[in-house]
């Protein structure tokens, strides 16, 4: 069985005249909207969101019109199916001769015990902004067989214009957001094959062959992005960190080297080209001279230096990157039997050490920003069958652990963002622990 539907009404308001069983009909929706939640949700697992509806009644109490405005994750066929629930409502006669009734309904899913919460509709009826949530739990392999229909409507839209590569790009990310690895790596090797050129092809090429099981493919890919933007920094960081945590440290040299050359004033890009100046291509000598030459070295440089002097000089880590809001990282021991992680965005995007962000990245670590309201998979990938071992999630600030063991599912943690209206005034990052994982929230 897939995610069942929770459905919350509240913020319920009249105006125009007086509904005296105006809140018993609105709170006796409920039974109506989850049934048409559920529906969906049994082809779309995902869906989640809420709305702001608004019901004009007439001099019977009849409904005569119904307007909602949807926020998050719902498909056209739940707000019909919603209206026609709502339009068929019977209330008793307003006085005043007519009224509008107001009222906000969440649409959450329910997986086990646990109901992760929906996006916020900016506007809606409540009681106060809600703040930056992120409910990190256990997480299980359904959303790897649903969504089905989906991706058949995508498959048939492409195949009614091959040559488009918005619909080649709708595919491959529908079919990563949905599970199917193998498939989404087959559709991409074909949108590579149409625009060998396009970088979003060849992005959309590393996040499969990642997700797939092929680090080098994926790297190879990430490394291609550097020849359609050779000028662009973080595209040469980006490929570094990615042959760092392949294990290539003379390719990763040479990308550090370039992103310096193009960002100079960069303290973390000076400070990963002198290390491995002197770690990789063995110059200790020329990169202490030119170390000492920085009249204002930054904290990482300054770190740096006595390194330089006569220390071992320390392989590629984490903390010359930019923090994050979202960071992954697994220890697993044997190490030759342990999977790796990868993390599917909401929008299909698969992030991993080889696949990095902008954020800080290690052979066993990666962060990253710009979260959005969604789900987030967090998925092992190879390994034996026998390996053990845990992964660490901190989401906008709160930290969870999740231990696996031989029979692991592939999903271990499932992640819901949940972000908070634009101009709620809520930014600093705090935290917050409840039933069935751990909620970080802004206040």
């Amino acid at each position: 069985a897939g995610p069942r539907s929770n459905v919350t009404i509240g913020g319920v308001s009249q105006s125009g005249g007086s509904l005296p069983n105006g809140a018993r009909v609105a709170a006796g929706m409920r039974a109506g909207f989850r049934a048409c939640h559920q529906r969906v949700l049994n082809a779309d697992p995902e869906a989640a969101g809420s709305l702001r509806m608004q019901l004009r009644v007439g001099a019977q109490g009849q409904v005569e019109a119904v307007n909602v405005i949807p926020s998050g994750q719902l498909p056209a066929s739940l707000l019909a199916c919603v209206q026609a629930r709502a339009r068929s409502a019977q209330f008793e006669p307003p006085t005043g001769g007519s009224a509008t009734l107001v009222l906000s309904v969440a649409f959450t899913l329910v997986a086990g015990d646990n109901v992760l919460p929906a996006p916020e509709l900016p506007g809606a009826i409540a009681l106060r902004p809600r703040p930056d949530v992120a409910v990190s739990r256990p997480g299980d392999d359904l959303w790897l067989s649903q969504g089905q229909p989906a991706l058949d409507k995508l498959a048939a839209e492409l195949q009614s214009s091959p040559q488009s590569r918005k619909r080649h790009e709708a595919l491959v990310r529908g079919l990563l957001l949905r599970g199917r690895f193998a498939a989404a790596l087959a559709a991409a090797e074909r949108f590579v094959e149409l625009d060998p050129d396009l970088a979003a092809a060849r992005e959309l090429l590393a996040y499969a062959a990642v997700a797939a099981g092929d680090r080098q493919r994926a790297v190879a890919a990430v490394d291609a992005l550097t020849e359609a933007a050779p000028r662009d920094p973080k595209a040469q960081g980006r490929a570094a960190r990615a042959f760092e945590a392949l294990g290539d440290e003379a390719r990763a040299c040479a990308h550090w080297r370039s992103a310096f050359e193009l960002s100079p004033s960069s303290d973390s890009a000076l400070f990963e080209a002198l290390r491995c100046r002197a770690r990789v291509m063995g110059d200790r000598a020329a990169a202490l001279r030119d170390a000492r030459a920085v009249s204002k070295p930054g904290p990482l440089l300054q770190r740096l230096l006595p390194l330089l002097d006569g220390s071992e000089l320390p392989a590629f880590e984490k903390s010359s990157g930019a923090v994050g809001q979202f960071e992954v990282s697994l220890s697993c021991e044997p190490k030759a039997d342990c999977p790796y992680v990868v993390v599917v965005t909401p929008t299909g995007t698969v992030l991993s050490p080889w696949t990095p962000g902008l954020g800080r990245s290690s052979p066993t670590s990666f962060a990253f920003s710009g979260l959005m309201t969604g789900v987030y998979h967090v998925v092992l990938v190879g390994g034996a069958a026998s390996a053990r071992g845990r992964v660490e999630v901190r989401a906008l600030g709160s930290r969870q652990g999740f231990d696996f063991a031989p029979g692991h599912p592939q999903t271990l943690v499932t992640t819901q963002v949940t972000l908070a209206p634009p101009g709620s005034g809520l930014s600093s990052i705090g935290s917050l622990r409840g039933p069935g994982g751990t909620a970080a929230r802004s206040r």
